[in-house]
């Protein structure tokens, strides 16, 4: 091999290799005689344990000797599996935020730019971010002949195209600009017997020919259900996101009303807003499907399994069929009708992050499962979930059903058992947005490093900053033992 440097040759394997063929052994077979070897002695000499070829050649370009640690746990860190990456930083994404080189170095450049560390402290900053939203609504009113005459966090002074001016609830107006509806609090009043929502849903249940009833206190003794379909002892309730927050009612609310309806042998469903404004297409695939009614009807032994190894495959399918969107998995299964995916079924490591032990080999947690939009696939989601046993032979399957959609039907016909109900979730909502916010990034040790006082709660110092939680009804907790 002619002799050539280190420098040299990371300077060629980092140039023009965006298909990565220049770290390939068979290239470097070709390119360099002796090489191989090199690298080959150089790894059997520092680790005992096999890696990948690109690894290898990283590990002896750089003189790595030790995997590298992580600088905010102390664990062993990843591979990032491309040449021109090379390891990272952090074994997590939890330890990547915690890293004190990071935060030191985001904090000495928040202080030379902004002139403080914490840029939530910084009155600049949150003064353009506010003129920055504010600026785009306006714009947005501007487009349909809407003036804004005065504008703050809370209220809204609106000149209506016919001249008359109306002042009302930043939040509510700006829910009628999106979801389409008059704007106007004179023509169309706050105190209409149904939310914009609610109408809009009543539409779409009519189009369907099903009868309901609106704003029933019979059933259960003065609480108000929304929409009530009696034919199908189904009730809907539509949860705006800042008026059902912990401000106004309590933790276990949506909890209490669910339960009340289980006593009348009513499923109750609810519909947070943001849900029905950003997923409305699957908020009325699930109701329709409650009703039994579906554009599409499939028989499973007619579709074909595969494991499905393309991920963005997997998260575009999840995102546009299932409420929760992807999570990550390490197992995928899909039934594919004319080569169509129009199933899919999702399974992993069980998630600590909701109260589980840590896991055991053999055991997995069935993660995410649905069907295509508007179409039900007769037999699917049992032949997806025995193809999983018969090929990973687990010995247990845990799953969580969703109590604001699911009533866990699903799960007991699956052979699951039920294992109990677990405590209410959690988002945090920010008065002028419709999003849930997980709190996993307002956790306290996060406020903490944002300059908050560490002697106060989560809650207390989101409530502070009028950022209240809304809470949810829990989860069905099942499980399935599948002894070999």
């Amino acid at each position: 091999m002619k002799k050539i440097n280190k420098l040299d040759l990371i300077t060629y394997f980092l140039s023009e290799n965006q298909s990565g063929y220049k770290t390939k052994e068979k290239h470097i077979i070709k390119k360099f005689d002796g090489l191989i070897d090199l690298i080959n002695e150089f790894n059997h000499k520092y680790f005992n344990f096999e890696m990948t070829f690109t690894q290898n050649l990283y590990n002896y370009l750089y003189d790595v000797k030790n995997i590298p640690k992580c600088d905010n746990c102390n664990k062993e860190i990843i591979w990032k599996n491309r040449f021109s990456e090379g390891y990272r930083n952090n074994c997590s994404n939890v330890c990547k935020h915690k890293s004190k080189l990071r935060l030191q170095k985001q904090y000495e450049t928040n202080k030379i730019k902004y002139g403080d560390k914490y840029l939530l402290r910084n009155d600049e900053i949150n003064k353009k971010r506010w003129e920055t939203i504010n600026n785009k609504i306006i714009d947005n009113f501007n487009e349909l002949g809407y003036e804004i005459i005065e504008s703050d966090k809370f209220k809204l002074t609106i000149k209506h195209p016919d001249g008359h001016i109306f002042t009302d609830d930043r939040r509510i107006l700006i829910n009628r600009l999106n979801g389409g509806y008059e704007i106007s609090t004179k023509l169309n009043p706050i105190s209409s017997t149904f939310s914009t929502y609610e109408n809009e849903l009543n539409i779409f249940l009519k189009e369907k020919n099903i009868s309901v009833i609106n704003n029933d206190r019979k059933i259960l003794k003065g609480k108000e259900i929304d929409i009530y379909i009696p034919d199908h002892k189904l009730g809907i309730e539509f949860d705006g996101l800042y008026w059902h927050s912990d401000l106004y009612l309590d933790n276990i609310y949506h909890l209490n009303k669910t339960n009340m309806c289980i006593q009348q042998n009513i499923q109750l469903i609810h519909i947070f807003e943001d849900e029905w404004v950003h997923k409305k297409n699957i908020v009325k695939s699930i109701l329709l499907s409650k009703l039994n009614i579906y554009d599409n009807k499939l028989y499973a032994r007619k579709c074909e399994i595969k494991e499905i190894n393309n991920n963005k495959l997997a998260s575009e399918f999840l995102e546009k069929n299932h409420l929760q969107g992807n999570i990550g998995s390490k197992f995928k299964l899909g039934l594919f009708y004319d080569n169509e995916l129009v199933s899919l079924m999702t399974f992993g490591k069980k998630r600590i992050a909701l109260g589980n032990k840590i896991t055991k080999d053999g055991e997995y947690e069935m993660l995410r499962f649905c069907n295509k939009l508007n179409t039900q696939i007769i037999g699917g989601a049992s032949r997806l979930l025995k193809n999983f046993i018969r090929n990973y032979n687990p010995n247990s399957i845990l799953t969580f059903a969703d109590r604001r959609y699911s009533n866990g039907n699903l799960y007991e016909k699956l052979g699951f058992k039920f294992i109990k109900n677990t405590e209410p979730n959690y988002w945090y909502v920010f008065k002028n947005e419709i999003t849930k916010h997980h709190r996993f990034n307002f956790r306290k040790n996060i406020l903490i490093e944002n300059g908050y006082d560490k002697n106060k709660t989560e809650h207390t110092i989101m409530l502070e900053r009028d950022i209240p939680r809304i809470y949810d009804c829990g989860n069905l907790k099942y499980e399935m033992l599948t002894p070999h």
